[in-house]
């Protein structure tokens, strides 16, 4: 079966999905927004064509509290200034925890639950890509936040 066949059943088309964004000047932002936070956190988003994917959000041990919710609130906001979906998956409990002779990761927090991200995210008005409502299997990730 060749991929234009796949298209014609209803396959999503990953190729599509996943062409970066013509659009240079966001994802300059995207990471100029990582570098002033980098002092506390680890943060990678990237621009595509139809969203923002959020790949990774860490908070180091000796961040402040609410960086990461100050960053998500800029991150939002960027979003809905170009009219863009943000997707990302959760990570799963100890995501993150340091293995022997890791002094990187050591100084990350390590994720301590799955549900408490979701609530989290939920805070900037992400929903669950996978509930009755809301459901978008178009979307990567288990998560996603439309533009406001």
């Amino acid at each position: 079966m060749c991929s234009s066949d796949l298209e014609k059943v209803g396959f999503v088309n990953l190729k599509q999905q996943l062409t970066p964004t013509k659009d240079h000047g966001l994802q300059l932002k995207l990471d100029a927004l990582s570098k002033k936070y980098s002092e506390h956190l680890k943060a990678y988003a990237f621009a595509y064509d139809e969203y923002i994917e959020l790949s990774e959000l860490s908070a180091k041990k000796t961040a402040p509290v609410g960086t990461g919710s100050a960053y998500m609130r800029e991150l939002c906001q960027l979003a809905d200034e170009n009219k863009k979906i943000i997707v990302l998956e959760t990570a799963s409990k100890g995501w993150g925890k340091a293995g022997k002779g890791s002094d990187y990761f050591s100084q990350f927090k390590s994720t301590s639950s799955s549900d408490r991200l979701k609530r989290f995210y939920g805070r900037f008005g992400f929903v669950s890509n996978y509930d009755k409502r809301d459901y978008r299997p178009d979307l990567r990730g288990n998560m996603h936040r439309n533009p406001k």
